[in-house]
């Protein structure tokens, strides 16, 4: 579970002597999975000082380089975090706000990074932030109310509420380009992060993907809990649909994880006046993580299917729309209708 958020790389490089060692030695020093993650979260928030708050000119970038110097900025500790959560095993990534420079939005913005951790034993994610506490700055753990080192207050400032597996890349080439932490602090800091999804159709050999998609939107739009199991029937005949059936999926990726999907289904009745070919669709299944969503997303992958569809020549595309859907459909061509019955086997009447 959650493969994506315990994988090595350049930033979050726990394979190093170093932090392995370390890891082992919190692990040894902690008497469960609550009290490593929080052991783990107060050695990266007061034993690595953050760049800004000791005035120290030393860049690090990835977390063997954080630990072993001692220092970095937001982005270098939450890849320190990261890396010793990782090690242990324990899924961890990526958050962030967009924050004014100082106390108003005409001093500019910047970008504040800290992390996203799984927490198996509730099965919940939190956030914690390891900046570093100062006066004015007090966070803290916490698997309930969040404690972090700031909230968005200011005109033009954000908490995307996100949670990426890892590290922004347009954050790491300021890291790697630097060579003056406080220079960097003072003119280099950007204001956007450079996080872009992917789109892709789907083919069979995305079959795993496209089976957690599904199973993940139907336990969201259900209100079911995310330990909820559906029956072997439901699994086995959704397989089987995505093997056979008359369909295309769009993915939206983040990296190798899926953040959205949609589907559109072919179907192919008798020809009326209307539609002499008697291709039709019913587009469903069109969903986006949380913490992407208002990101135009599922406009996007809608807009692929609908293009897809015409091509395939299908002269009329129906979706059962929520309220909150309804907007964005709208805005895409698609009209309210009163037309038509439905009769569902087994329904109490």
């Amino acid at each position: 579970m959650y493969n994506e958020y315990l994988e090595k790389s350049e930033y979050v490089d726990y394979d190093d002597p170093e932090i392995k060692s370390l890891a082992e030695r919190l692990r040894n020093e902690s008497k469960d999975e609550l009290s490593l993650i929080k052991n783990t979260f107060y050695f990266v928030r007061d034993e690595i000082k953050h760049s800004w708050d000791a005035q120290d000119k030393r860049v690090t970038v990835s977390a063997s380089d954080t630990l072993r110097e001692g220092v970095g900025i937001c982005w270098a500790k939450a890849n320190l975090l990261a890396a010793l959560l990782r090690a242990n095993g324990i899924p961890a990534g990526f958050s962030y706000q967009r924050l004014t420079l100082g106390d108003t939005p005409d001093t500019g913005y910047c970008i504040h990074a800290m992390n996203t951790v799984y927490i198996a034993g509730i099965d919940k994610w939190i956030r914690l932030d390891a900046r570093g506490n100062k006066e004015g700055v007090n966070a803290e753990f916490s698997t309930n109310e969040e404690k972090l080192a700031f909230e968005t207050k200011s005109e033009g400032e954000i908490d995307y509420h996100d949670n990426h597996s890892y590290p922004d890349e347009s954050l790491m080439k300021v890291l790697r380009e630097s060579t003056d932490a406080i220079d960097m602090y003072l003119h280099h800091l950007p204001d956007q992060l450079s996080y872009a999804p992917e789109y892709k159709i789907a083919t069979a050999e995305d079959m795993e993907l496209l089976m957690s998609s599904r199973i993940e939107m139907l336990k969201v739009v259900n209100n079911l809990d995310f330990s909820y199991e559906f029956s072997d029937e439901l699994i086995k005949c959704s397989r089987e649909y995505f093997e056979k059936g008359e369909h295309t999926t769009v993915l939206a990726m983040d990296g190798n994880r899926v953040i959205g999907c949609a589907s559109i289904c072919y179907m192919y009745i008798m020809p009326t006046f209307d539609h002499p070919t008697g291709k039709r669709a019913h587009l469903m299944n069109v969903y986006t993580m949380k913490e992407w969503q208002r990101k135009g997303i599922a406009k996007k992958m809608v807009s692929m299917l609908i293009d897809e569809a015409w091509n395939r020549g299908v002269t009329e595309i129906s979706l059962d729309a929520t309220e909150e859907g309804r907007p964005l459909y709208e805005k895409l061509g698609f009209v309210p209708t009163t037309e038509g019955m439905v009769n569902i086997r087994n329904r109490v009447h």
